[in-house]
C-alpha cells in the first residue's frame, strides 16, 4: 500500500501545476478505493 501511494505522489507531482492539491485529491480517491475493497 505504502508503494502504491509513492508512486501516486510521484505521478501527482510530475502531472500538475498544483501537485499539493492534486495530490491531496489523489490520495483521497486512493484512500477512499481502499477502505471500500475491504472485507467487511
Amino acid at each position: 500500500m505504502a508503494t502504491q501511494i509513492i508512486e501516486i505522489v510521484e505521478q501527482s507531482i510530475a502531472d500538475s501545476e498544483h501537485p499539493i492539491k492534486k495530490l491531496e485529491s489523489d490520495i483521497r480517491e486512493y484512500a477512499n478505493e481502499f477502505i471500500s475493497n475491504e472485507p467487511t
